[in-house]
C-alpha cells in the first residue's frame, strides 16, 4: 500500500510546519497521480500562504503496522 506524506511549512518569523498523509493506493503511481492532481491543489487552498517543504509516497508492508 502506499500513501502522499507531506511536510507543509509557514513562512513567519519561526516556522511553523504541519505534516499529513493522504489515502491509501495499491501502486505507487496511482499515489503520485492523486497527490498531484488532488492533494497538492487541496493544500495550496488550504495553506495559502505556506510553502511544501518535502512530499513523496511512501510503501507500507505488513511489517509496519503498529499495536497501540
Amino acid at each position: 500500500m502506499w500513501t502522499a506524506i507531506v511536510l507543509v511549512c509557514t513562512a513567519l518569523p519561526t516556522p511553523a510546519c504541519v505534516s499529513g498523509g493522504g489515502p491509501a493506493f495499491a501502486t505507487e503511481e496511482e499515489c503520485i497521480d492523486n497527490f498531484a492532481n488532488v492533494g497538492i491543489p487541496h493544500l495550496v487552498r488550504t495553506f495559502p500562504n505556506s510553502k511544501i517543504a518535502g512530499a513523496r509516497c511512501v510503501q507500507w508492508g505488513p511489517n509496519d503496522e503498529i499495536s497501540l
